[in-house]
């Protein structure tokens, strides 16, 4: 769009905490638009009332609890 890449945040039920799904999808869709020469821009936005969270401490919390076998 005009060289605009779009990325929205959009897990209002976690308030957008980044997952490791999340920072996957968003470090493929950058790495995607780093290759378009027609990209210029990157914005990132997110639904409901909260930017993001910051990381999904549910996740380190059971990585922490894993046993390294």
């Amino acid at each position: 769009d005009n060289g605009i890449l779009r990325l929205t945040l959009d897990d209002q039920k976690n308030k957008n905490a980044l997952s490791e799904e999340i920072i996957s999808e968003l470090t493929e869709a950058i790495n995607e638009a780093n290759e378009n020469k027609e990209v210029k821009v990157i914005v990132i936005s997110s639904t409901g009332n909260v930017f993001c969270s910051g990381h999904n401490l549910k996740e380190i919390t059971a990585a922490r609890n894993n046993n390294d076998e």
